[in-house]
């Protein structure tokens, strides 16, 4: 019998202490998008690329939208938070980018959402 108790709450208790842990913060990837959109404009010397779509967890909102630059490729990070009051899971998003960028990647699983010569990737294929 106590076994049957003190499982539930063990895991509850687990939970909470790696929630703590994680800090709060999530790292949103393209297949949990959606309505993923991406579309790009070309301007003299950089690029104009557009990206949106709905966080798909009930729980967690956008914080802020980063990006990072490794050589010719530039990833774009969404960082999701817990719900709280005036976010939404909601984003839109414009970054101009130089020449010099080839791919532009989505989350940490580094999903090519654009590459030069190509343009934007659909990743509505679900």
């Amino acid at each position: 019998m106590k076994s049957k108790i003190l499982g539930p709450i063990f895991s509850m208790m687990l939970f909470l202490i790696s929630s703590c842990a994680w800090g709060g913060q999530m790292i949103l990837e393209s297949k949990d998008v959606q309505f993923f959109k991406v579309s790009d404009e070309f301007l003299s010397k950089s690029n104009l690329l557009k990206i949106s779509g709905l966080a798909f967890h009930s729980s967690l909102v956008v914080k802020e939208i980063t990006t990072s630059q490794e050589g010719d490729v530039l990833n774009i990070y969404v960082h999701l938070v817990p719900a709280k009051k005036g976010l939404t899971g909601n984003f839109s998003y414009e970054i101009s980018f130089p020449e010099t960028v080839k791919i532009v990647r989505f989350g940490n699983n580094n999903i090519i959402i654009w590459k030069r010569g190509t343009g934007p990737i659909d990743l509505n294929y679900k």
